[in-house]
């Protein structure tokens, strides 16, 4: 005889709590030894990935051991399930006083607090109506912080994997924790079944804490989705805005080229070169020019427009300053026009300048000056031109000097920042443009898509949570249900044929409107004039050549208990409060007998106040509908009263089939009798 064959079989709890306890272990184990002997592959399976540290893996190993001694009845090594909680309370008080790096995020030294509480709670001498509820509510929550920060990684949310620390979590501290709340909530069932039979009561916990983790992945996917959306509008508006800045600085320069060319033709004198200045600075003062000069081949000013403002620039010395003498020495060398770097404007704040040379007769007889503020220019180009200035506040900086800003926020730069800073070459110059959307802008833009889907899945939540309750509670009375079910074999075939009846019925209902046995009624209201078709009449027995075409003619004929509610809802309409309306009633036939009439009256017409002036409905026949179904309430009544009389009666009382064979007896006699069902 084999004696194993007599060894009683796992059930499928306890076959997961080997497994997940066993896999926990080797997960642990090779961790560590990866840690020891520098294998990347058991630390850092996917590659631009954090490397599980080491003291989260000899957590996770601890964790293994301890699930593989409690299957082997070892309760004294299952004690080592303390010190994981014990490393996490450690790295929680060093990450507390600022001692030592963040080898991983709080989140973990949390959940493994959470572990070792979750299997120590037993011997904590707690109720068990406390202790397992709160081991189901640790090990999904260790459970769902697993499984986000691999759906993170899937999904590509730093904001999920990092859990608010600069520490991203590790890929396999995540399977770690995934495999430590399943192992908990395995040992939570098993635990469960000891006491109560099907499902535990505490399985909506689960249920909510799995719908909360992927509401909350989702809402932070979709705001993430919204600052990227955010980011790259603003990438967008900063790229038009150095595009706008060079082309503009640009057109400056070919209108000064230009007017240059038009004086090397013919050498103004000062009246037609004060025109032509005060026709060229009209059209560029809104660019912040600020004055046109002509300038002597020795940099000096000999012109400027206009002269009230610019004194100190008569006679000016463009040399003294570096910036203007190495864009005039530039622009005698090339021939074009060039724009200078930042200068300082007359003690009135940074700008440019743009210098041009004038050739008469293939020599330089002077050079053509335009002074530019940048303050004026880029408020015209950024608020007027492009209409960024509502939506976002602009800093400027050229060659790493601070050129023009708009209120920009000091906001601490990040991943999750909405700055955005960039530097471009423009006109063979650093200009770096950095723009933050405004609070306006974001009001604007904001669609609230994440807090709507974060209000829906905390109501989906509640009602998963709900309903796995009541599945719950419906499953536990299933059992006493099953014999109430088969006394309700006989009343279910009653209602199957009832339901059938009503279906010819409706069927001939069908019919009866397919042939037009349906009255139709036409309400003109200014006339009072009442049409009601031939057959609505016929319908009740009477003859439509002697009916008079009214309103009063139809309600005389209203049963008198029901000529009320038909009145409120007819006044209703008239009144413009409702459209529509189907009123159901009795009518006297021409034999005296009351039936049922369904109406269903429409507004089609109706004044500018909503008063209707044409109402047009059908009515049609009812009765036979309503007598079956009351015929199939008082079945159900009947045969429920039938049931209850015969479970509550204290006579014994005993079902067989036509075989002779028992299938069904009653509390009573199996209490008097002394015999179950079975028996």
């Amino acid at each position: 005889m084999n004696p194993l064959a007599t060894l009683p079989r796992l059930s499928w709890p306890e076959r997961a709590s080997h497994a997940l306890a066993w896999s926990l272990t080797a997960l642990g184990g090779l961790s560590v030894v990866g840690g020891l002997f520098g294998v990347t592959l058991f630390t850092q399976p996917l590659p631009d990935t954090m490397p599980v540290s080491g003291w989260v893996a000899l957590s996770l190993l601890f964790f293994g051991v301890a699930l593989v001694a409690r299957e082997w009845q070892r309760p004294r090594v299952f004690l080592i399930a303390g010190l994981p909680g014990l490393f996490g309370l450690g790295h929680l008080l060093r990450l507390w006083f600022g001692s030592g790096a963040a080898e991983t995020a709080a989140i973990v030294a949390g959940s493994l607090i959470l572990g070792s509480l979750g299997l120590l709670v037993q011997h904590l001498r707690l109720p068990v109506r406390f202790c397992l509820p709160a081991k189901a509510a640790v090990g999904s929550l260790i459970a769902a912080i697993g499984v986000s920060t691999l759906l993170g990684y899937l999904g590509s949310l730093p904001a999920v994997y990092m859990w608010g620390s600069v520490t991203p979590v590790s890929p396999v501290t995540a399977g770690g924790l995934i495999l430590l709340g399943l192992a908990v909530l395995v040992l939570t069932w098993r635990d469960t079944s000891k006491i109560e039979d099907g499902a535990p009561r505490w399985s909506p916990v689960p249920a909510v804490i799995a719908a909360l983790t992927i509401t909350c992945i989702l809402w932070v996917g979709l705001r993430e989705r919204e600052r990227v959306y955010q980011n790259a509008r603003t990438q967008t508006a900063m790229e038009t805005l150095a595009i706008q800045i060079g082309s503009e600085l640009e057109r400056q320069a070919n209108t000064i080229e230009r007017l240059t060319r038009k004086w090397s033709n013919e050498i103004p004198t000062r009246p037609v070169w004060e025109v032509d200045a005060g026709l060229q600075l009209r059209d560029a003062e809104a660019f912040g020019c600020r004055s046109i000069t002509w300038i002597h081949p020795n940099f000096r000013t000999r012109w400027v427009h206009p002269v009230e403002g610019n004194e100190d620039a008569l006679a000016y010395d463009h040399a003294a300053t570096p910036a203007r003498l190495a864009a005039l020495e530039s622009a005698r060398d090339t021939g074009k026009p060039v724009v200078s770097s930042t200068i300082e404007l007359g003690g009135l704040g940074p700008g440019i300048a743009i210098y041009a040379p004038i050739y008469f007769k293939g020599e330089i007889i002077g050079y053509t000056g335009a002074e530019y503020f940048y303050q004026r220019f880029f408020r015209t180009l950024i608020g007027e031109r492009l209409k960024l200035g509502a939506d976002y506040h602009v800093r400027i900086d050229i060659a790493g000097e601070p050129a023009f800003t708009t209120g920009f926020p000091q906001t601490a730069a990040g991943p999750t920042s909405l700055t955005l800073e960039k530097t471009y070459s423009v006109l063979d110059r650093r200009l770096r443009l950095s723009l933050h959307p405004s609070e306006e802008s974001l009001v604007r833009e904001r669609r609230h898509l994440p807090e709507i889907i974060l209000a829906a899945g905390l109501g989906f939540s509640f009602l998963l949570g709900l309903s796995v309750h009541l599945a719950r509670s419906a499953r536990t009375g299933q059992r006493a249900a099953e014999s109430s079910n088969r006394r309700l074999i006989l009343e279910n075939e009653e209602r199957r044929r009832v339901e059938a009846r009503l279906k010819v019925s409706d069927e001939r209902l069908r019919l009866a409107l397919d042939s037009t046995h349906i009255g139709i009624f036409e309400w003109n209201i200014p006339t009072h004039h009442a049409y009601y078709s031939p057959g609505l009449w016929s319908m009740l027995g009477y003859d439509p050549q002697r009916m008079p075409a009214t309103l009063e003619a139809w309600q005389s004929l209203v049963h008198p208990e029901d000529l009320p509610a038909y009145r409120t809802r007819l006044e209703a309409q008239l009144a413009g409060e409702s459209a529509f309306i189907d009123p159901e009633y009795r009518i006297r036939d021409s034999h005296g007998n009351w039936r049922w009439i369904s109406t269903r009256a429409k507004t089609v017409a109706a004044t500018e106040a909503g008063r209707p002036t044409r109402i047009v409905g059908t009515m049609q026949d009812i009765t036979a509908r309503r007598e079956a179904e009351q015929m199939l309430r008082a079945s159900q009544a009947e045969a429920r009263k039938l049931s209850l009389v015969a479970a509550k009666t204290d006579n014994p009382v005993l079902i067989t089939s036509p075989a002779g064979d028992i299938e069904w007896v009653n509390e009573s006699f199996s209490r008097v009798m002394e015999y179950g069902l079975e028996e």
